[in-house]
């Protein structure tokens, strides 16, 4: 377990949670940006492979609980909470707070530091690339709303399902739309600057998480 730079596996992770229920006020503000350089989020992954092999190096130091790191216990009867969407949405600013908790952030700065970032500013620029790369995810995956809802067309015409488990299955669905919505609520110019570098991107993350 790679608990050390706590994000290994990323929002992936995150992405496979049941469903949550929408909450208006978590989505975020539209942002100013001017979107990635290839240098920046080129620079970034390396500062990722570099963190990674120090988390390995030193996961013996350390466990989940060291870094009040909690698996969140989430199903459809328990939703997660803002604090755990906002995880989500911002985990490398969340790995970053917890490594800050642990009393590590010195030993994180220092693996950081040789790419030319602060920790704040690492764990802002991860938050940006992770977001704009699931909004990638979900526009290549096509009109997801017409898929939504031509599957619950199929739930609700199941004869082989009950009322309640129709509506709870429909509601799981609704939920789960909604959170790859939030999660993926990045600024247009992000998003489209980092198209192009779709490549680096999946290798960056698989390499990191190997």
């Amino acid at each position: 377990m790679r608990y050390i730079i706590l994000v290994l596996g990323l929002c992936w992770a995150g992405l496979a949670v049941q469903p949550v229920q929408a909450q208006g006020a978590m989505a975020a503000a539209a942002e100013t940006s001017a979107g990635f350089t290839q240098e920046e989020v080129t620079r970034w992954f390396a500062s990722l492979r570099d963190l990674s092999a120090w988390g390995e190096a030193n996961e013996d130091r350390f466990d989940s609980e060291h870094f009040g790191m909690k698996q969140p216990n989430i199903s459809p009867m328990r939703p997660p909470s803002l604090e755990e969407i906002e995880a989500m949405r911002t985990p490398f600013s969340t790995a970053v707070s917890a490594a800050n908790r642990a009393g590590v952030a010195g030993e994180i700065s220092g693996v950081l530091r040789p790419h030319g970032f602060s920790l704040t500013d690492w764990g802002a620029l991860g938050d940006r690339i992770s977001r704009a790369y699931i909004a990638l995810q979900m526009s290549a995956a096509g009109d997801m709303t017409g898929q939504l809802n031509a599957t619950i067309s199929q739930m609700e015409n199941n004869p082989h399902l009950s009322v309640a488990q129709k509506n709870q299955i429909i509601s799981g669905l609704m939920q789960t739309l909604d959170i790859f919505s939030m999660l993926s609520d990045a600024p247009a110019a992000d998003i489209e600057s980092l198209r192009p570098m779709l490549g680096v991107v999946e290798r960056g993350f698989a390499n990191a998480t190997r």
